[in-house]
C-alpha cells in the first residue's frame, strides 16, 4: 500500500472524529443550557401531571373522607367556635400519600420526557419535530406534604371550605449533558364543604389553615 493511500485512510478516520469532537463542544458550550432548561420544564410538567393523575385515582377509590380532616366545634347555640384538626384522618391521609408516591414514581419512570431536536435548533419552525434527546427520571423524593384549608365567603351566613394538599418533591433526571435536580410544588384540591354558620373571624381573615407540616422525607429510586 502506497504512502498516499495510508495518509488518505488516516484522514478519512481523523476528519469524522474532528467533526464529532466539534459537535460535542458545540453542545457543551452553546446547547447545554438550553437542554437543561427544556429538560427541567419536561420534568416539572411530568411530575405535576403524575401528581394530579395519582390524586384523582386516590379520590376515585374514596377510602378516606377528606371533608372530615377539619372538625367544626360549636357552642350550645350552634355557633362555630373553633376548627380542630382530626389527627386520625390526617394519619390515614399520610398513609394514602405514601402509597400515592409509589404510583407517582412508576408513572414518571414510564413517561416519555424526550426533547425533540427541533426544539433546540429552530424552535419557532421545528418545535416538536426531529429525533428526541432522552430525559430519564432517576429518583424522586418528597420533602413535604401539607394539608391545608382555604376559606371563602359562599353566601349569606355560609363559608366555602376547600381542603388541599401541597406536595413539595425533588426529582432528579438524567439528560445527555448530565444530571439535573428539579424542585416541584403542586397544590391539589381534595374536597370542598359548605359551612353553614359564622366561622370565627380568625380563620376567615387568615384564609389558610395548615393542618400538617414537616412530614418525614420519603424517597425511592426509580431504577435504570
Amino acid at each position: 500500500m502506497s504512502r498516499k493511500k495510508r495518509r488518505r485512510r488516516r484522514l478519512l478516520l481523523i476528519v469524522p472524529l474532528l467533526v464529532l469532537t466539534g459537535l460535542v463542544l458545540l453542545v457543551e458550550l452553546h446547547l447545554s443550557p438550553y437542554i437543561r432548561e427544556l429538560a427541567r420544564n419536561q420534568a416539572v410538567n411530568a411530575a405535576s401531571n403524575a401528581i394530579i393523575e395519582a390524586v384523582s385515582e386516590m379520590l376515585r377509590r374514596g377510602d378516606t373522607d377528606f371533608s372530615r380532616v377539619i372538625v367544626l366545634e360549636k357552642d350550645v347555640e350552634g355557633h362555630i367556635t373553633a376548627l380542630r384538626t382530626d389527627m386520625t384522618q390526617v394519619e390515614r391521609l399520610k398513609v394514602e400519600v405514601l402509597e400515592l408516591l409509589d404510583t407517582l414514581v412508576a408513572q414518571i419512570n414510564t413517561q416519555q420526557m424526550g426533547i425533540p431536536l427541533g426544539n433546540l435548533l429552530l424552535p419557532d419552525l421545528l418545535a416538536g419535530t426531529g429525533p428526541e434527546l432522552p430525559v430519564k427520571a432517576v429518583s424522586l423524593t418528597m420533602s413535604n406534604a401539607d394539608f391545608f384549608s382555604d376559606f371563602t365567603a359562599a353566601g349569606i351566613n355560609q363559608t366555602l371550605q376547600t381542603l388541599k394538599v401541597k406536595f413539595t418533591i425533588s426529582l432528579t433526571i438524567l439528560t445527555t449533558v448530565g444530571y439535573e435536580t428539579v424542585d416541584v410544588d403542586s397544590d391539589v384540591m381534595l374536597a370542598q364543604t359548605v359551612i353553614v354558620g359564622t366561622v370565627p373571624e380568625t380563620y376567615v381573615n387568615l384564609g389558610h389553615l395548615t393542618t400538617t407540616e414537616g412530614w418525614e422525607q420519603y424517597g425511592t429510586e426509580t431504577g435504570n
